[in-house]
C-alpha cells in the first residue's frame, strides 16, 4: 500500500512561524533571487517602515487634544478676574482679552469648553464694584451720586444686580462665571493611541511590501532561473 500523499504545505514545513508566514505574505524560498535586488528589499522595509511610522505620529499629533478643562494648565473665569480686579478701575473687559490663552465658554455641568467670539465681548463692561458697573452702563447720569448711596439704591430696586460684573448683552449665551481664558496644555509626544495606530500601519506596510517581494518578485526570479537552465 502506497504512504497517504500529504499537501505541499506539510512536505515543506510543519513550523507553525512559516506555515503562518506562507499564509500571510506568501513566504517561499528566494534562493534565486540576485542579491542586490534583496539588499534593495531590505532598505525598502527598512526606510518604508521608519517613513510610515514617522509619518504617522506626525499626522496623528496635528491635532489637539479635547477641549476639556482636565486637558487644560489654567483657566481663569471672567467674574474672578473682574471681582479681584483694583477697584478703580472702569472697564476690566479689555484687560481680560489681553491675557495668554484663549476665549471660551464652560459648559453649565462645567465638562466641556466651547467658542466664543471674542469680538462679542469687546463692547461688553465688567466693572470690580456694582457703582463703577452702572455708571459705566449710564455715563453721565450717576456721577455726583456716593458710591455707597448708589449701590443702595440700585439694590433696593434690582436686587438681582447685587452680583453683577458684566453688562452682558440679553442674546449673548453664557454668564461672566462662564466666560474663561484658558490655556490648553501641549499634546504629549507618545500616546498609547499614537503608539498603537504607529505600529498598526508600520505592520500593514511591511506585509503589502512582504506580499509585492514573495509573491511577485520570488516567482519572477525562479521563473527566469528556471528558463535560463532550460
Amino acid at each position: 500500500m502506497k504512504p497517504p500523499i500529504r499537501s505541499r504545505r506539510l512536505s515543506l514545513s510543519t513550523s507553525p512561524i512559516r506555515l503562518w508566514a506562507e499564509d500571510v505574505v506568501g513566504y517561499r524560498p528566494d534562493d534565486d533571487v540576485a542579491d542586490w535586488q534583496r539588499v534593495v528589499f531590505k532598505a525598502v522595509v527598512a526606510v518604508g517602515a521608519i517613513t510610515v511610522c514617522v509619518l504617522t505620529v506626525w499626522m496623528l499629533n496635528r491635532g489637539e487634544l479635547p477641549r476639556i478643562p482636565k486637558n487644560t494648565s489654567s483657566i481663569l473665569r471672567l467674574d474672578e478676574f473682574t471681582r479681584h480686579s483694583d477697584r478703580t478701575v472702569r472697564n476690566t473687559m479689555p484687560a481680560f482679552l489681553e491675557l495668554p490663552g484663549a476665549v471660551g465658554a464652560l459648559s453649565a455641568d462645567g465638562t466641556a469648553i466651547h467658542d466664543i467670539d471674542e469680538n462679542e465681548l469687546r463692547n461688553v463692561v465688567c466693572a470690580p464694584t456694582l457703582a463703577v458697573l452702572v455708571r459705566q452702563e449710564f455715563p453721565g447720569y450717576y456721577e455726583r451720586i456716593p458710591d455707597e448711596q448708589l449701590e443702595q439704591s440700585v439694590l433696593a430696586k434690582h436686587p438681582e444686580y447685587r452680583d453683577k460684573f458684566c453688562a452682558m448683552p440679553a442674546w449673548m449665551d453664557g454668564t461672566p462665571h462662564d466666560i474663561i481664558k484658558y490655556q490648553m496644555k501641549p499634546l504629549p509626544p507618545l500616546r498609547a493611541s499614537v503608539v498603537l495606530w504607529s505600529m498598526s500601519f508600520v505592520a500593514a506596510f511591511v506585509v503589502v511590501v512582504f506580499n509585492m517581494y514573495y509573491r511577485l518578485l520570488v516567482p519572477l526570479a525562479a521563473g527566469a532561473h528556471a528558463h535560463a537552465h532550460a
